[in-house]
C-alpha cells in the first residue's frame, strides 16, 4: 500500500542516509561497473566523489523522500543527487551571455520493494521545488492539498547553499524519454526534463580506416586537459553569444571547468585502471592550431563487459580527427567502439539528454555532447 504523498516530503539526506543510498545503488551499478566492485571498494568511489573539485564545498547533496515525521529514518523510500554547476547564459532579450546556476541530476533510484508506487516521480517533481529559482516559483501554484507543505531546501543555516537558484536543470535518462517528462511541478504529468538532441555517431575501432590530418599533434594527460577546458569554457561563453544571433530561444550551457569535465575521467577511474594498458592520455590536440583542432574523452565499460570511448569535447574534423589518430589510441587499449554524442542522425536510447529550464522564455541547452 502506498503512503499519501501529502506524508512524504524531499529532504537533504544526513551522513546516514547518504551511506545507506550508496550501500542501495550497489547491486544496481557497483556489481556490474568493469567486472564488478566490491561494497567496500564502491563505497570508496562514492566518498572520492564527494572530495572531487566538481563536488566539494557543497556543490554536491544527496536528496532522499521521507516520511514528514521520520525525516532521518533508514527507511526512506528513494533518493537521488545533484551537482550544483557554473553555467552560462545568453537570454534572447539581451544577447549578452552572464553567468547563472545549473544543477546536473544524477542517480535516482528506488528500491524494488518500493517501485510501482510513484515515489520516484514525486522525488523527481518536488526536485524543482528545491532547485529553482524562487521568483520562477513564485509564479507556480503549489498543490498543498495533494502534496502537503513545501520542502525545506536545507536542514540548517549553516549548510552551504545548493538549490533555490537554478535557472536550469538537467539529467541522462536510461528509463525513455516519457518518465522525466512528467515530472512537472504540479500534478499534471507534464512540464518535466524534455529530451533534447539525443544523437549519435558511433565509430567501430575494428572497422576505422587509415586516412591523415595535417600537421602535427600533442598528446594531453589529465593535467593537460584540465587546463584546456579552462580555455575552451571562455571560448564557448563567446560561442554561445555568436549562437544566440540565429536562435529564436534564449540559450544556455554548462561549462566544462571546474572540475566538471575531470569527474568524467575521474568517476571512471576504478574501471580504466583494470584495463591491460591503462590510458595515460585524454586528450589530443593541433599544435599549431590548437583550441581549433582537439579533442577529448573519456573511457567506460558498458554491462556487456565492452570498452567504449566517449568523446567528450572536439573541435575539427570529426571524422578525420578520429579515424587518423584516436582510433589507433582505441585500438591498443582494447576499446571496441567510440561515441560522439550530439552529433549525426542516428538517435541513442539510452543516457538521454533531458533539460528542465526556469525562466519565463524558451531555453535551449547547447554543447550537451556528455
Amino acid at each position: 500500500m502506498s503512503i499519501p504523498l501529502s506524508n512524504l516530503t524531499l529532504s537533504p539526506a544526513t551522513p546516514a542516509q547518504i551511506l545507506e543510498s550508496h550501500r542501495r545503488t550497489y547491486e544496481e551499478w557497483g556489481i556490474s561497473f568493469a567486472g564488478g566492485m566490491s561494497m567496500e571498494q564502491y563505497l570508496e568511489r562514492e566518498k572520492r566523489t564527494k572530495e572531487l573539485e566538481c563536488a566539494r564545498d557543497g556543490k554536491m547533496q544527496v536528496w532522499v523522500l521521507v516520511k514528514r515525521d521520520d525525516p532521518d529514518s533508514l527507511d526512506f523510500l528513494c533518493s537521488c543527487e545533484t551537482f550544483k554547476r557554473e553555467a552560462w547564459v545568453v537570454h534572447q532579450t539581451s544577447g549578452k551571455g552572464q553567468p547563472c546556476t545549473g544543477y546536473g541530476i544524477a542517480s535516482v533510484f528506488t528500491p524494488v520493494r518500493n517501485r510501482g508506487k510513484g515515489y520516484a516521480k514525486h522525488m523527481m517533481r518536488l526536485l524543482h521545488w528545491v532547485l529553482a529559482k524562487r521568483e520562477y516559483l513564485d509564479q507556480l501554484e503549489w498543490p498543498s492539498e495533494e502534496w502537503g507543505e513545501k520542502p525545506i531546501v536545507s536542514r540548517t543555516e549553516q549548510e552551504g547553499s545548493h538549490g533555490g537558484d537554478a535557472l536550469f536543470s538537467a539529467l541522462w535518462s536510461d528509463v525513455g524519454p516519457e518518465f522525466y517528462a512528467r515530472c512537472g511541478t504540479g500534478i499534471r504529468e507534464e512540464g518535466g526534463w524534455q529530451v533534447q538532441d539525443p544523437h549519435i555517431l558511433i565509430w567501430n575501432v575494428g572497422d576505422a580506416h587509415s586516412s591523415t590530418v595535417s600537421g602535427e599533434w600533442e598528446w594531453l594527460n589529465e593535467q593537460e586537459v584540465h587546463d584546456l577546458w579552462k580555455e575552451e569554457s571562455e571560448r564557448m561563453k563567446l560561442e554561445l553569444e555568436e549562437r544566440a544571433r540565429e536562435s529564436q530561444t534564449s540559450i544556455c550551457t554548462f561549462l566544462p571547468d571546474n572540475g566538471v569535465a575531470d569527474f568524467l575521467i575521474d568517476r571512471k577511474r576504478m574501471g580504466w585502471m583494470r584495463m591491460e594498458h591503462v590510458p595515460e592520455y585524454w586528450g589530443i590536440r593541433h599544435s599549431t592550431a590548437r583550441l581549433d583542432q582537439f579533442a577529448t574523452w573519456t573511457i567506460e565499460r558498458r554491462k556487456d563487459g565492452s570498452w567504449v570511448m566517449v568523446i567528450t569535447r572536439l573541435r575539427g574534423d570529426a571524422e578525420a580527427i578520429i579515424q587518423a589518430i584516436i582510433a589507433g589510441f582505441a585500438k591498443k587499449h582494447g576499446v571496441s567502439a567510440i561515441e560522439c554524442w550530439g552529433v549525426g542522425d542516428t538517435e541513442r536510447d539510452d543516457h538521454l539528454p533531458c533539460f528542465k529550464w526556469y525562466g519565463p522564455e524558451r531555453s535551449t541547452l547547447c554543447f550537451n555532447e556528455k
